[in-house]
């Protein structure tokens, strides 16, 4: 008798185990490009809000010198929770010419040779106009900031 009560506990226990104890939801890559103004935006930085979510489920990257971004990989349930997200920008220059490291200076230095180029309401995840949603398939945005100039 106590042979089948642990045999029944058993089976109940191991489908429950196969679903997973951590809750986390599937991610999903997502890659593309920013521009600003219609012109390659390179080294910008872009932050992903999770909307009505928690904001740990968020995430960062960056374009390279081409702007283009690739943040988590294809099939590897890397990058982002499915759902909708409004998307932030920063890009710093330094000497006029975009940066990701910035200048590396004192905070005076910085503040002489340091500028953000992307307007107030892009850094903002409350003001931003740029939204993306993300789940399964192609998730491939072209990002374009209006700095107005």
């Amino acid at each position: 008798m106590r042979r089948l009560a642990c045999y029944a506990s058993f089976t109940l226990i191991l489908p429950l185990a196969a679903l997973g104890c951590s809750g986390e939801p599937s991610r999903y890559a997502a890659s593309g490009a920013v521009t600003m103004d219609g012109a390659p935006a390179p080294f910008v930085v872009l932050k992903f809000h999770p909307v009505g979510g928690d904001p740990k489920l968020g995430g960062a990257g960056h374009t390279d010198d081409a702007g283009k971004f690739t943040i988590g990989e294809d099939g590897k349930n890397t990058g982002f929770p499915a759902g909708d997200y409004r998307v932030t920008f920063s890009q710093t220059l330094v000497k006029g010419k975009p940066t990701l490291a910035g200048s590396g200076g004192k905070a005076a230095e910085r503040e002489k040779t340091e500028k953000e180029a992307v307007p107030d309401d892009y850094r903002n995840p409350e003001k931003t106009p740029v939204t993306a949603t993300i789940g399964r398939g192609a998730n491939a945005f072209t990002f374009d900031i209006k700095t107005g100039k």
